[in-house]
């Protein structure tokens, strides 16, 4: 898990917004359109070297979990793409994304009955592991068209999002 990867990933999943500057750095809000669809970036994704490289455009991030805990701070996901295109040529002068690592001393668990109660939570002494994810989030819509040959959209699906807590047994 990485802090200056996630943006590119939660905008492709959750919702594309915009950051903003706060007093340390930036702030990044993901809060979901309950009542239309989310407007989401796709990416493109490229694989490969000079020799050999591939590619798929329309990549859309479909499920992201996140794993907390006193050792270990990891992310798994899955991402729809259109078709693969084999034996091309990388774009030239990609960004580099510094890797910043999320480390587990870093990360505090606050619970609250709202996003907006958060801000007065406290974090909870004794959450031992937490582990939060959102998937099948997207589905891709198929025309039958012999001139498409790959996916032409998505569409938002109900999706399944799980959250799970550990703590220890204390009063």
């Amino acid at each position: 898990l990485s802090y200056n990867e996630e943006p590119y990933l939660l905008q492709s999943l959750v919702r594309s917004v915009s950051s903003v500057v706060n007093g340390t750095g930036f702030d990044w809000i993901y809060d979901s359109n309950t009542s239309g669809p989310d407007t989401v970036k796709t990416l493109t994704v490229e694989t490969g070297s000079s020799q050999r490289a591939g590619k798929f455009a329309y990549g859309l991030v479909n499920g992201l979990t996140y794993k907390f805990s006193r050792t270990n701070v990891t992310k798994s996901g899955s991402m729809l793409g259109q078709l693969f295109t084999d034996d091309v040529s990388l774009s030239g002068s990609p960004t580099t994304v510094a890797l910043v690592p999320v480390v587990p001393n870093q990360v505090d668990v606050y619970i609250a009955y709202s996003a907006a109660g958060l801000a007065g939570a406290s974090a909870l002494n004794r959450a031992l592991s937490t582990e939060i994810g959102i998937s099948n989030r997207f589905g891709p819509v198929w025309a039958l068209r012999s001139t498409a040959p790959s996916f032409a959209a998505h569409v938002e699906v109900e999706p399944k999002v799980t959250a799970k807590l550990t703590v220890a047994a204390d009063d």
